[in-house]
């Protein structure tokens, strides 16, 4: 549970504890996800979870601390995934591996638009967030790319720093244009297979 450090009240120590940080961490997650358009509040988050107010205040000082723990909770599962398709058997499947990073590019938007909407505060959570989910992501590009480039050097280049972040944010863009339009469904298959073309094009050696 050290990936919460600085934000619970106490540190859990039993099993039971640590469950229940999770449940209501998942209870705040699912008033983010269902209960569009309304303010996210500490009681909220305590009723999905099923537990009182004063069970949720012994492990969360306030709703900050709540959002934050649900950002580093996001930013350590994209971080998973990723971890995921790089270490599965080899041969590495390129469009797989693209798709992966598109997948985590639209998780961490996603996540950051919902704390938008639906809290007052914004603040709370974006800067943090933007700037562990770009560092995420860049790394994951750079593994990525460079997995791709060991295994198959003749279809696949080594990035530059430059080429990190020009290629952050040639993912991200379209993503975060297609999440204020509401005319994109970014679960759309072809909006995503399409942005991972153009992510495996910026990844192809080049003539």
């Amino acid at each position: 549970m050290g990936q919460y450090d600085g934000l619970l009240v106490t540190d859990p120590k039993q099993e039971r504890a640590r469950v229940t940080i999770d449940q209501i961490l998942e209870g705040a997650h699912q008033v983010l996800d269902r209960d569009f358009g309304s303010e996210l509040t500490t009681q909220k988050c305590a009723d999905r979870a099923g537990f009182s107010i004063g069970t949720l205040y012994r492990y969360f000082p306030n709703k900050s601390a709540i959002i934050r723990a649900l950002a580093q909770k996001e930013v350590v599962t994209c971080r998973e995934q990723i971890d995921a398709l790089l270490d599965e058997e080899q041969p590495l499947d390129p469009e797989k591996l693209v798709q992966g990073l598109v997948s985590v590019g639209i998780r961490f938007l996603e996540f950051s638009l919902k704390v938008r909407r639906q809290t007052a505060s914004a603040s709370l959570v974006d800067e943090d967030f933007s700037e562990w989910a770009l560092g995420v992501l860049t790394k994951a590009i750079a593994r990525s790319a460079k997995a791709l480039a060991t295994e198959y050097p003749s279809k696949f280049r080594t990035l530059s720093n430059t080429d990190k972040i020009l290629l952050s944010g040639l993912l991200l863009g379209p993503i975060r244009l297609a999440l204020v339009d509401e005319r994109q469904d970014i679960t759309d298959q072809t909006f995503q297979r399409e942005l991972g073309n153009v992510v495996r094009t910026f990844l192809e050696v080049r003539d």
